[in-house]
């Protein structure tokens, strides 16, 4: 029972937006989401230019910040879960964001 989910406690894509993140987690799990929208990543590893140049592909500016990362659109800062959903739009593929978010 203790490792059931409630629904109540899921959280949707404009509450996981407001999630803090940042840094060496929230990058890494950049780098799974890549690879499992079939971007070519480097596995087990973090590699920064690497995942700039994945999310420059994808039509996003990143730039890793000790706090949370940012993500830019045409000069303009937006939220993280709206970059991943252009990068999936970029791919053609869709899916679960849920685990990507730490």
């Amino acid at each position: 029972m203790a490792n059931e989910i409630l629904k109540d406690e899921i959280l949707n894509d404009e509450q996981l937006d407001g999630v803090a993140g940042g840094t060496f987690a929230e990058s890494a799990q950049d780098c799974f989401f890549f690879q499992h929208i079939g971007f070519d990543m480097q596995k087990d590893t973090i590699n920064y230019t690497e995942l700039e140049r994945a999310w420059a592909r994808a039509g996003i500016a990143f730039v890793p910040n000790n706090d949370a990362n940012e993500y830019y659109q045409n000069g303009k800062q937006i939220p993280r879960a709206k970059a991943l959903e252009i990068a999936m739009k970029k791919a053609g593929k869709k899916i679960d964001l849920r685990p990507y978010y730490v």
